[in-house]
């Protein structure tokens, strides 16, 4: 009997055995699983957010760009303006000089 008994403590002390491996193996097995899991989305993100890094220093050179053509364009038109009123004073000038020249003959 004594037997028996041991022989049934030994048989489930066994069996918890590979239940505890199996839980062990099943619980490294998930734990892997989610650790991978994990570094795909970590390195997902860091793949997403160095895109996000391109495509912003790629606005921000284009953005430079415009800035540089639109301060270059605005030069051209003070530089364009200026010329206009230089002409428009001369012309003035002219104008007051025949004027004048006009009002003392016809006097």
């Amino acid at each position: 009997m004594e037997n028996k008994v041991k022989s049934k403590q030994d048989h489930i002390s066994n069996e918890c055995e590979k239940i505890i491996q199996d839980m062990s193996r099943l619980t490294n097995e998930l734990v892997s699983r989610q650790k991978k899991e994990i570094e795909d989305k970590v390195n997902e993100y860091r793949r997403k957010f160095e895109e996000l890094e391109d495509e912003k220093l790629s606005i921000v050179k284009k953005l430079r760009s415009e800035k540089e053509k639109y301060l270059q364009m605005h030069d051209l038109i003070v530089v364009e303006l200026l010329k206009n009123e230089v002409a428009q004073e001369k012309t003035n000038q002219i104008f007051e000089k025949k004027l004048a020249s006009f009002i003392n003959v016809t006097n």
